[in-house]
């Protein structure tokens, strides 16, 4: 099952690089990255770029208006994903985060 990430993103410079390598390390290897780029002002999008260029299972999206809600929505609308979820800039994630996620989604009651 493919997890859609959001990653809203805005002069994330110093620290990106460690949260695309924490998602990229996931056991569960069927997700998308959506990064949107909320305006940032330094390198951030350039690291980005390179993730992307590298990785096909990125995209890197520009916000068309600022701010985190209309980054979301740009995200969502983009997420092709059978789960959605959402990280911060800064945030790790554990390798096996993705994969319990969705064993304890899948074994939720159909309703």
């Amino acid at each position: 099952m493919k997890v859609s990430i959001l990653l809203p993103f805005h002069n994330a410079a110093p620290w990106i690089s460690e949260t695309i390598q924490s998602i990229q390390a996931q056991t569960h290897a069927d997700w998308e990255l959506i990064a949107i780029d909320d305006f940032s002002t330094d390198d951030s999008h350039a690291i980005l770029e390179q993730f992307a260029a590298s990785d096909s299972r990125i995209q890197l999206l520009k916000n068309a208006v600022k701010g985190i809600i209309p980054a979301l929505q740009l995200g969502l609308l983009k997420a092709i994903g059978d789960y959605l979820t959402r990280m911060d800039a800064d945030d790790l994630m554990t390798d096996n985060r993705l994969a319990l996620m969705v064993a304890q989604l899948n074994a939720l009651p159909e309703k």
